[in-house]
């Protein structure tokens, strides 16, 4: 059943950490999960870079906050716009707060699950077909890099533009859903189309 839900959450004990790290008292646990919604809520949904971000850390320490964001390597912005990024939002109103932002290099960036969404959900968008040689060739190159051994894409919805929806998938090496000793990533996108919303759910396989 693992590809019937976010496995994320099975492999977490075994070879995967949170993306929120921070131990306090029971009675500050409401208002600062609150606060890690706004952040997720702020950088991924009301920012003209979120196409281009593969990935929020938070780390709360003592008295400060710590977000590490992670960007593909086709953000197309210079180093004096990262450090603008980088400046603390005033929409959050969240004190003692700092920002640390990386650009990814090329391979960091293929290797990513939500790398990988994103691009074969904006190429739907472009009426890019779902079994072209553009999305097989990045399926190719992600699973040529040295640390995969397996990938998977599966998208639902109405392909291109049929009357009636239908399942469609690609993959390349082996996926073993049924094992939690390995170390296999899930990300989902979805492509906003003409015909409605389309799902993409991509599985990554990595070697240990």
């Amino acid at each position: 059943m693992g590809q019937k839900a976010n496995i994320n959450g099975l492999h977490l004990s075994k070879n995967k950490d949170w993306n929120s790290v921070w131990y306090l008292d029971k009675t500050d646990y409401s208002g600062l999960l609150m606060d890690d919604y706004k952040i997720y809520k702020y950088y991924f949904y009301n920012q003209s870079h979120n196409k281009n971000l593969l990935k929020i850390r938070i780390y709360r320490f003592t008295r400060n906050l710590l977000i590490f964001l992670v960007f593909s390597h086709e953000l197309k912005k210079s180093l004096k716009d990262l450090k603008q990024i980088e400046l603390k939002p005033k929409d959050l109103n969240i004190k003692n707060l700092f920002v640390i932002s990386h650009r990814a290099s090329v391979t960091e960036s293929l290797s990513e699950v939500t790398y990988l969404a994103q691009k074969v959900a904006y190429l739907i968008e472009k009426r890019v077909s779902f079994r072209s040689y553009t999305i097989k060739t990045i399926l190719e190159k992600v699973y040529s890099l040295p640390n995969v051994k397996g990938v998977g894409i599966l998208c639902s919805g109405r392909l291109n533009d049929v009357d009636m929806a239908k399942t469609d998938s690609l993959s390349k090496g082996s996926i073993p859903f049924q094992s939690l000793n390995i170390n296999l990533n899930y990300g989902f996108a979805t492509a906003n189309t003409t015909k409605g919303l389309i799902g993409i759910k991509v599985w990554i396989y990595y070697k240990k």
